[in-house]
């Protein structure tokens, strides 16, 4: 039923309504909702049925000057358990939208949704998926909300099996075969990131492009061939048989997510912009399948693909891989400590992310943080594991608030050295020779204060910080003789620091 046709509470009902329409109006869902819409003797704001799953939705409109969640928590929780015990066929899921900014939720709030397994979501996050709706279509945008909001796959349990070519390169796999478009779309996703974070995934695909492709597409002319192949990695589940050789068959499960897009997504996902869907269903393209890739690996091909290639803005691949790949990939780690101190407005100046802009840029401070072995693929100095990300933070931050007290003048200026990407550099170099000379055991790194690093910097309090410096140091040679002349200050002070 049209939302013009149902009672509501609040024109924000209405609008979220509206919004869960555009994927009933696709035959995607069944949508129920309303003011006048009970289940178990409560009334249920809205409410969607996709396969065996049932997510109800509560609303939730900045009403009052302290705003408080715990009213539709306890009530989503208290109807999702009757539903349980009524209906145990069925998995019942539930959200929450609040119609104001993620800062004023209260942090109990969030926990105790989360303990309840309900999630939160803004009004932004549902401008996201509306966004998705847009760029791409409503099957393709629901696919991604269930798999991102609550890690929901779509499986319809069928294998495709198709012939594939195999080659072995740095002992790793690469498949290589044919699939039509309209058969790797719903097997396929590319990153995406929900709100607060919008634009990035904007960046990543161009509704504009795609429909000047899909126009092409549409023309059927041998020049829209597409001879670059489309690259993905598989996750588990793939398997090869091989037939002849390098030759074989390879049964892959029609599964959301399955094969993680790293390069052509526009070329791919054009065809969902076409209004013969014939083009889609009988076009088929070359696909180059990575398998086995650990998460580290997949950042690698992926930085590869799109920095060296130039696809994506540093930045924003960076970003990305920070939020997607959760593992001991030392530039993903880099990345997270510093959006962190983005995230904080530690520093004066923001930090390009890839869409937001920035004087101090995530790419050039992650390759420092990296470079100077501070975060390590191993196990870098300031990590007490591959994996360890909150010593890093933890110790960066004492560190930097040193570099902060130390030259406060400095760090104020308007065309400030020290909060500038080739001073952030040079005093990263600084901090891995004053851990060295420390000699702090890695399981006491956290313990770790500024006034610990205030001694070691107190000799280069009356240093200038020139113009003139910050352009030498834009070249590598340059900033490693700043860095030499800054050692042997400290070495005054320290004996054996200028020689680490």
């Amino acid at each position: 039923m049209a939302a013009t046709q149902i009672r509501f509470h609040s024109t924000f009902e209405q609008k979220v309504y509206s919004f869960l329409e555009k994927f009933a109006e696709a035959g995607q869902i069944q949508l129920h909702g309303g003011a006048d819409h009970f289940l178990f003797g409560q009334q249920i704001d809205a409410a969607f049925d996709y396969e065996n799953y049932r997510v109800l939705i509560e609303c939730k409109d900045k009403d009052a000057p302290v705003i408080s969640l715990l009213e539709p928590i306890n009530k989503l929780s208290s109807v999702i358990a009757e539903a349980k015990r009524a209906d145990p066929q069925r998995t019942y899921l539930g959200a929450i939208v609040v119609n104001f900014d993620w800062a004023q939720i209260k942090p109990e709030d969030v926990q105790k949704a989360n303990s309840q397994g309900l999630k939160i979501w803004t009004a932004e996050r549902v401008r996201f998926y509306e966004k998705l709706i847009d760029a791409l279509n409503p099957e393709l945008a629901l696919l991604s909300l269930l798999k991102d909001e609550f890690g929901v796959t779509h499986d319809t349990g069928k294998i495709i099996s198709v012939p594939a070519i195999k080659t072995t390169r740095f002992g790793k796999d690469l498949l290589t075969f044919e699939l039509e478009a309209s058969k790797l779309m719903p097997l396929a996703y590319v990153f995406r990131l929900t709100d607060p974070h919008t634009e990035a995934y904007q960046r990543m695909i161009d509704k504009d492009r795609l429909m000047e492709i899909a126009a092409e597409l549409s023309k059927e002319k041998l020049e829209v061939n597409f001879p670059n192949n489309i690259i993905v990695s598989f996750e588990e589940g793939v398997r090869w048989e091989p037939t002849d050789g390098n030759v074989g068959i390879l049964h892959i499960p029609e599964r959301y997510g399955i094969a993680w897009v790293i390069d052509g997504q526009h070329r791919l996902y054009s065809f969902c912009k076409l209004e013969n869907r014939a083009i889609a269903e009988n076009f088929k393209l070359i696909v180059t399948a990575f398998q086995n890739l650990t998460k580290a690996e997949q950042a690698t091909v992926f930085r590869t693909v799109n920095n060296k290639q130039k696809k994506i803005n540093a930045n924003l691949v960076d970003f990305l891989l920070s939020k997607e790949i959760a593992t001991d990939d030392p530039r993903s780690i880099a990345a997270r400590v510093i959006i962190r101190f983005h995230e904080e407005k530690f520093f004066d100046y923001d930090v390009d992310c890839g869409f937001n802009g920035g004087l101090l840029k995530l790419s050039s401070l992650c390759s420092g943080l990296v470079r100077h072995g501070l975060i390590g693929r191993s196990r870098g100095l300031l990590q007490k594991t591959p994996k360890d990300e909150s010593t890093p933070y933890l110790v960066l931050k004492q560190y930097l608030l040193a570099v902060k007290e130390t030259f406060p003048t400095n760090w104020k200026k308007e065309n400030s050295f020290v909060q500038s990407n080739v001073g952030l550099h040079i005093f990263f170099a600084l901090l891995k020779k004053i851990i060295r000379h420390m000699g702090v055991p890695k399981e006491r790194l956290d313990e770790l204060r500024q006034r610990d690093f205030e001694r070691y910097l107190e000799p280069l309090k009356l240093t200038k910080f020139t113009d003139e410096l910050k352009k030498f140091a834009a070249t590598e040679s340059g900033r490693a003789a700043i860095v030499k002349m800054l050692s042997g200050k400290i070495a005054q002070k320290f004996k054996g620091f200028g020689e680490l």
